[in-house]
């Protein structure tokens, strides 16, 4: 073999084995950057998707004002604990009963953290007219009235009559 062709094969050889190596370098930073570019892309989709959310939330809750306005009038407010018991008490004497509130007591919700149940419980009495009629306005009150327990019985004299009445109704806590 001559000495020319001896530095020619080495010189192949040089050349085949610093390629391998730039070829292996290149698959490696590669490899490397296709793994921060994926991780890239997973941000960025979900950063998206969180964004997607946001909006469809904004416009849910942009849909719901009336129905949440609406619904906020279903439920006694943190502050309006007097005010209803003192709705209780006009629409009664309104009848022309004498109204008694007995008990006022307010319950957790289960599985609720804004709201409590307010339960409230009333004496009247009256005619027997008045008195029915006084029921059938408490469960048509503008509130989500919930009618746990109610009596009616003659009163004192036979033309009155006794009503005792329990109800539950949502409040704000």
């Amino acid at each position: 073999m001559l000495p020319s062709t001896k530095k020619i094969i080495l010189f192949l050889g040089g050349t085949l084995v610093l390629a391998l190596f730039v070829y292996v370098g290149m698959w490696y930073v590669v490899s490397l950057r296709e793994g921060a570019v994926r991780k890239d892309i997973a941000q960025q989709r979900e950063e998206y998707s969180r964004r997607e959310n946001a909006v469809a939330l904004a416009l849910v809750f942009e849909d719901t004002v009336a129905d949440r306005e609406k619904l906020h009038h279903y439920v006694v407010s943190r502050d309006g604990v007097t005010s209803f018991l003192e709705l209780v008490e006009l629409v009664g004497r309104e009848q022309g009963l004498v109204v008694d509130t007995k008990s006022v007591t307010l319950e957790p919700l289960e599985g609720e953290d804004a709201f409590e149940s307010l339960v409230v419980t009333v004496a009247f009495e009256g005619s027997y007219s008045d008195t029915k009629t006084m029921l059938a306005l408490m469960e048509s009150l503008p509130l989500q009235v919930r009618i746990q327990a109610t009596s009616l019985s003659r009163g004192s004299d036979d033309s009155s009559w006794q009503s005792t009445l329990t109800m539950q109704v949502t409040k704000e806590k």
